[in-house]
């Protein structure tokens, strides 16, 4: 049955049903919902039904009856409508909320709601904002806001920034635990993208039912004082002990999807969360939603990306299989050697695309090992025309200017003995990286009497020496490390969810759940 509620002022939270006779709103007591507001006339307004539709008149109030921020005379009311009567604001709500429902999570517990309030993304943005403490509330509102928006623009890293957003969003809200919930494409179901618990804490129950809830009604909910709430004042299971106070609103994508949920809870009695942080946390969630989307949007054209510079390298060693799987090895290496520098994913992601095309300049050579593209290699050594004629190549394409860098300089040696003299930190990082992995995988995978181990060993041994020469010696360093933990083998192919280990003795790649080489 429709209804109308009361979101601010001493009769916050009251409702009053809308059935066949009319529900008078103003300051006489006689009032089917009265408003204590200075800005209400005796007898304000009146909503009635007219068979399933339900409206608004004004009678003729000294300050105006307001839906929407909209002056009416009568007005046709639609769910979550705002009605402005002074500063009072009231909610229409088409059907009233439902008892909670009992549901099993984790394990056999009763699950409610308590005092459960909804908002609409349109109830952001309200009428009038008192003046006092409720500027300044509003005021801290979008300064948080703002924060949040600093922080998803700044961190490209999805982990990173989950962790960093649900720290943020319980410490504003001043919460104990928040988590983030995402739809699993696979089993259908909703699964924890990250979470958060303050000290020590281990957070708050999670109800499911909240989240099945405000996905379903995609509306931000609040469920607050559930111990007491009148409904469950005779009982005492451990759910009521520990869920005080939540709020779970969606995450909303670009395309009008769900993207899962926010859900922030506070676990004491003292750490009640209001219809401010309800406001707070459904423009946060809002924000979360969309930069989520952006980063899987990245992460999903980065993939059709490297699957085409894949297919492009593959068909450049054909013709030649000796050469098969060397720029996906190499690319694997480039990336084990940046992952252990704890390098940032944007730098790891152009060592990796740097690795992938380094070689692709031999796609342009004809027998006789003349490049065919329109670079000039006049006086140039073997190598650098095929560097010359892969930087033909990708001229055009859409890579940044360090996986250029790298691919044009990964011949300089790092005590300045190179093609252009570069030294030191003067050649590009990538470039240098690119220098050891390639070396690398030379010197593992050459046509020997020896043991692939021996191979790998002597490597290893070789490259060395070679540090503070012609390579890096923190590049080196990282390259053993990454040998030894078994980074230097692991990477993950796009649109693939495991892990793959190259395995330097058989020239391509192998699942191996564990252990390294």
């Amino acid at each position: 049955m429709p209804r109308l509620r009361i979101k601010n002022g001493p009769h916050r939270g009251e409702t009053a049903q809308i059935k066949d006779e009319s529900v008078a709103l103003g300051r006489d007591p006689s009032c089917g919902l009265q408003i204590l507001d200075k800005g209400a006339s005796r007898r304000h307004a009146e909503v009635f039904r007219v068979g399933e539709m339900c409206f608004i008149r004004d009678l003729d109030s000294r300050n105006g009856t307001f839906v929407n921020d909209s002056r009416v005379d009568e007005e046709l009311l639609r769910e979550g409508d705002r009605i402005q009567i002074g500063a009072t604001t009231i909610v229409f709500e088409a059907v009233a909320e439902e008892e909670g429902e009992k549901v099993e999570f984790s394990n056999d517990v009763e699950e409610a709601f308590g005092q459960t309030l909804a908002l609409r993304l349109e109830d952001l943005s309200p009428a009038h904002v008192p003046s006092g403490e409720g500027d300044e509330a509003h005021a801290q509102r979008l300064r948080s806001l703002y924060r949040l928006s600093q922080l998803l623009a700044e961190e490209r890293n999805q982990d990173a920034l989950v962790n960093k957003v649900l720290e943020f969003c319980a410490k504003q809200m001043g919460a104990d635990a928040s988590y983030l919930f995402v739809p699993d494409p696979e089993k259908g179901n909703i699964v924890p993208l990250g979470t958060y618990h303050k000290g020590e804490a281990k957070g708050a129950k999670v109800s499911r039912s909240i989240i099945r809830r405000a996905l379903q009604e995609r509306r931000a909910l609040l469920t607050s004082d559930a111990m007491k709430d009148s409904r469950f004042s005779a009982r005492e299971s451990i759910v009521m002990k520990q869920i005080h106070s939540v709020i779970c609103a969606p995450l909303s994508t670009t395309e009008g999807g769900l993207g899962g949920v926010l859900y922030v809870a506070g676990e004491s009695p003292q750490q009640t969360l209001s219809e401010d942080d309800l406001e707070l946390g459904a423009a946060m969630a809002q924000l979360i939603g969309l930069a989520l989307e952006n980063l899987r949007r990245e992460r999903d054209q980065r993939d059709t990306l490297v699957g085409t510079i894949r297919t492009l390298v593959r068909a450049s060693e054909i013709r030649d299989p000796t050469t098969r799987g060397h720029c996906e090895r190499i690319a694997t290496y480039a990336t084990g050697i940046a992952t252990q520098m704890r390098l940032p994913d944007t730098e790891r992601n152009d060592i990796q695309l740097a690795a992938l095309l380094h070689d692709i300049g031999r796609v342009a050579e004809d027998e006789g090992g003349l490049t065919a593209t329109g670079a000039d290699t006049t006086g140039m050594t073997a190598e650098q025309k095929r560097v010359a004629a892969t930087m033909d190549i990708i001229k055009d394409m859409t890579c940044s200017a360090q996986v250029k860098d790298a691919i044009r300089h990964q011949y300089e040696r790092y005590d300045g003995s190179g093609p252009e003299g570069l030294q030191g930190d003067a050649i590009p990082l990538g470039a240098r990286i690119l220098a050891v992995a390639r070396d690398f995988d030379a010197r593992v995978n050459r046509v020997s009497e020896k043991r692939p181990e021996e191979l790998i060993r002597d490597a290893i041994v070789h490259i060395g020496k070679l540090g503070g020469g012609a390579f890096d010696p923190d590049v080196v360093k990282a390259l053993l490390m990454a040998h030894r933990g078994g980074v230097l083998y692991q990477h993950r192919p796009p649109g693939t969810g495991e892990d793959m280990v190259i395995d330097p003795r058989q020239g391509g790649v192998k699942n191996i759940a564990k252990g390294r080489l």
